[in-house]
């Protein structure tokens, strides 16, 4: 549903966008007529303005795409290409992949000389007839020793981040004042947040692909029941904080707000990592198995990070002497972390998990290797293992091997 009205939303701006320039173009063109009519010399002096504006327009167009090259997608199979075939495209995929890294800015110079170094390993693997057993485990290295390293640096800054802005989220709807300018507030800070952790894991991406990858984390964050969660949560934190008056309302929407904030950055991580394909279904699934993690999170956060400085809210709102009794503070503390705990519990329940994959885009990953060899939830390094391991012995390998110097042979290397 949300799939749908996004993708009606962008054909409605695109229609407006052409009728836009058609009418600029139609209204270029009167003023042309007018000046020919006054003088012939006023007219040709405008047009040669209008070209070089739209020369120069073009020139920067081209410009930010060189500046801002698009980010590598995963090679789209079909069912009737063999395997060597499928696993060609996707190494010459993974040198596109490697060279796009060693361009970020946020890894060193020393991982991205080891990024170079792999994408070249690939060029020559693929220049001196590779077997599928070569090709396979030539995939299996590279994701295992290359990729996944890389991508680890980059998670820790992206962890980093998002705790960040939880903290930050919290702590502003907990003291804000204006709570009907809270909504605002949180989806801003959590496009910016996600607009950050693009720019982390791929540098200075296209807008286009900035744009795929936030709608991507919209349209999974809003499959997500975060709201009965929240609803959950505040119900369990009337039950086991103290009367602390309407402090404990202010309470319960900041730990709303860094759940939900939880939720974005790591759906955004989660997309900015996905180099073997996204699958909107899987991701929806996964946030729903880690949504205790995340409110373990918060809760860690609240109680350590922000707590003590609310100390004087919670006092204000406090009975009078209530909070000078020995223990009281620790029963705030105590009572947070059970109401979290108890919703934590309860998320399997209260996350509705998906039916359909909604913006799949590519294939399930894997399926460059063996066809319908991949179930849901198996990784391409997983896939990859088991096939090295089980080509090496048999007959099978045999007739494989023969098959593969015959289409070198007659087709050559591709």
């Amino acid at each position: 549903m949300i799939s749908t009205v996004l993708k009606l939303m962008v054909r409605l701006a695109v229609i407006l966008a052409a009728i836009l320039v058609a009418l600029f173009a139609g209204e270029l063109l009167r003023f042309y007529i007018l000046l020919y009519r006054i003088r012939p010399l006023f007219a040709d002096i405008y047009s040669w303005i209008v070209v070089l504006i739209l020369v120069s327009v073009l020139v920067y167009i081209l410009y930010l795409l060189r500046r801002h090259p698009p980010i590598p997608q995963p090679p789209r199979v079909t069912g009737r290409e063999p395997d060597h075939v499928r696993m060609r495209k996707y190494c010459r995929y993974l040198v596109d992949y490697l060279n796009h890294m060693a361009r970020n800015p946020n890894l060193g110079a020393d991982r991205q000389s080891v990024l170079r170094q792999g994408a070249g390993e690939i060029r020559e693997v693929l220049g001196a007839h590779p077997l599928n057993e070569d090709l396979a485990r030539l995939i299996l290295k590279t994701e295992e020793q290359v990729v996944l390293p890389a991508l680890a640096e980059l998670n820790a800054l992206a962890s980093a981040e998002v705790r960040h802005s939880v903290r930050d989220v919290m702590m502003g709807v907990t003291l804000s004042p204006y709570q009907a300018l809270d909504l605002i507030m949180v989806s801003y800070r959590n496009l910016a947040m996600a607009g950050r952790i693009v720019r982390l894991y791929h540098g200075r991406p296209a807008p286009g692909d900035s744009w795929r990858i936030l709608r991507d984390v919209l349209v999974t964050v809003a499959t997500v029941n975060a709201l009965g969660l929240t609803r959950k949560l505040f119900a369990s934190l009337l039950s086991e904080v103290p009367l602390v008056g309407r402090v404990v309302e202010g309470i319960g929407q900041g730990l709303g707000a860094g759940l939900m904030t939880s939720i974005t950055g790591h759906a955004a991580m989660d997309r900015c990592m996905s180099f073997r394909g996204w699958n909107a279904e899987e991701e929806r699934r996964s946030l729903g198995e880690r949504m205790a993690g995340f409110l373990a999170d918060v809760r860690d956060l609240f109680t350590k990070d922000l707590l003590p400085q609310l100390k004087g809210l919670i006092r204000s709102g406090a009975q009078p002497g209530a909070a000078d009794q020995p223990g009281f503070w620790d029963s705030i503390a105590h009572g947070i972390g059970s109401a979290v705990d108890l919703t934590a519990r309860m998320a399997d329940t209260l996350v509705v998990q998906p039916v359909v994959a909604v913006g799949a885009g590519v294939v399930q990953a894997g399926t460059y290797l063996t066809r319908g060899a991949v179930q849901a939830g198996q990784t391409a390094v997983r896939v990859t293992r088991r096939r090295v391991r089980h080509a090496s012995t048999g007959a099978g390998r045999v007739l494989r091997t023969f098959g593969q110097r015959l289409y070198y042979l007659f087709r050559g290397p591709r």
